[in-house]
């Protein structure tokens, strides 16, 4: 018998959701895209992060794998990454909040999926 936590395991084993508390699981697959004209850029203080291939092309995929990973890992054990519930999410928009438990203030950080790199800032 396939039951549905069996097809939630199955989720995440293929990278495509992720467990992100009780009985809740995120898939970034499942969002809209951001509208080009609520493309927001970095603010002036933040140099992205840019991740390329000389192809100039992201493999099909690659940035919502990316982004259930960076849910999956644990960056030492005091950081902890969490969606952003203050603004709405996009499939190539994807905001958290970044919790560290050695300091009181948290941080955020933006991913984008531009199609031909990702910025992380």
């Amino acid at each position: 018998d396939f039951h549905d936590d069996d097809f939630l395991k199955l989720l995440e084993y293929l990278k495509i959701a992720v467990h992100v508390e009780d009985n809740d699981y995120f898939l970034p697959s499942a969002l809209s895209l951001q509208s080009p004209v609520d493309d927001s850029p970095f603010p002036m203080s933040c140099v992205p992060l840019v991740y390329s291939w000389d192809e100039q092309i992201l493999p099909h995929g690659f940035f919502l794998t990316f982004v259930v990973e960076v849910f999956q890992k644990k960056c030492g054990k005091s950081f902890t990454f969490e969606l952003r519930k203050d603004i709405a999410q996009c499939r190539d928009v994807i905001q958290v909040t970044v919790a560290d438990s050695k300091i009181d203030i948290p941080g955020f950080m933006k991913l984008v999926d531009k199609k031909r790199w990702i910025e992380i800032c």
